[in-house]
């Protein structure tokens, strides 16, 4: 695997993911893949977690993302009825629809950079709490609005399974896992949906048009004991270990280049100044000095429970997490797309 390497790993983003004579001095899992991320000695790295803990987690925010779809779909075979009912007209059914998937994609520029900062636990609990309001709402409206207010109250909370879920399945799995993972999620959701329009005619026709919103409310009732109890914080402070495990792999993996070349090499990362590792930055010479295992242990059920998290290692500010989608717009393709 290194006769190419030094063409193969100039694209930016490119791991070596396969090493069939073990020649590096890196993680494998038992064959010729390489474990990317690197997992740490930390007994809190959840890439250390046991298989079944995070079958459990992955298993969470599949059943969330199933819930969620279900609540989005579940009411649109009734819209007729509901217009019937409340007085209300098509255009305002469509209107608050259109707000609720409007919201869906674009509050997600405030959820990630949370999810980030205090954790993926705080911005669960927080979407279950506003989709089981609006769930309520949604299910007892009778003016126009409350139909807008109760689907924007919807979007708020809906949105964060369009993207924090990656996080989460990111954080649990290696890179040669994530694909199969990510599949199980995506079956999740668009399995909500198909169940949503299909069994949402069949409660509108049986205990009525507001009971598909109710039984939502509940499913999500559920979801928030189980997510209290049960679901432990995901996000962990690779960037910790990163700057000296790349160093490591990479003097593995030079054995074709010169000395002098690995030197200037080195130099140039210094002269750079702050390290850019696994999206978050850190102060010059913090990454150097790799904390040792026993700064992030096994958590405590207490710890568990836990609202956020924050690691002031993180240098990171909120307000830079939340405008780096917007670096797309400087490509002209990007822009075209979206107008």
């Amino acid at each position: 695997m290194l006769f190419s390497q030094d063409r193969d790993l100039d694209v930016p983003g490119t791991e070596l993911l396969v090493d069939t004579q073990h020649d590096l001095d890196v993680a494998h899992d038992g064959s010729d893949i390489i474990l990317l991320p690197h997992p740490t000695a930390c007994e809190g790295d959840p890439l250390n977690w046991s298989r079944w803990k995070k079958y459990w987690h992955l298993l969470l925010i599949s059943i969330y993302a199933c819930v969620f779809s279900f609540g989005e779909n579940n009411t649109g075979d009734a819209y007729t009825t509901i217009v019937e009912m409340t007085g209300s007209t098509m255009t305002i059914m469509n209107g608050g629809g259109a707000l609720n998937y409007l919201l869906l994609g674009l509050v997600n520029i405030f959820w990630v950079p949370t999810a980030m900062k205090i954790g993926r636990r705080f911005c669960f609990l927080a979407t279950l709490l506003l989709c089981i309001g609006s769930s309520l709402w949604m299910g007892a409206f009778h003016t126009a609005g409350e139909w807008f207010g109760s689907n924007i109250l919807n979007g708020l909370g809906t949105s964060a399974y369009e993207a924090v879920i990656q996080l989460v399945v990111f954080d649990l799995f290696f890179d040669h896992q994530r694909g199969s993972m990510l599949g199980v999620y995506i079956f999740a959701q668009q399995l909500g949906s198909i169940i949503g329009l299909v069994a949402g005619g069949y409660i509108s026709d049986g205990p009525g048009w507001r009971w598909a919103q109710w039984v939502v409310s509940i499913a999500e009732g559920v979801l928030i004991v189980a997510f209290f109890f049960t679901f432990e914080e995901t996000l962990f402070p690779r960037f910790l270990f990163t700057s000296s495990q790349t160093l490591s792999t990479n003097k593995a993996t030079t054995l074709a280049q010169s000395d002098a070349a690995l030197e200037d090499e080195i130099a140039t990362m210094k002269d750079k100044g702050p390290v850019i590792a696994d999206t978050v930055s850190v102060e010059e010479g913090t990454a150097m000095n790799t904390p040792a295992p026993s700064q992030f242990p096994k958590r405590t059920f207490r710890e568990k429970l836990r609202l956020w998290v924050y690691y002031p290692q993180d240098h990171t500010s909120y307000w830079t997490y939340f405008k780096r989608p917007f670096f797309l717009l400087k490509f002209p393709n990007i822009v075209i797309v979206c107008t």
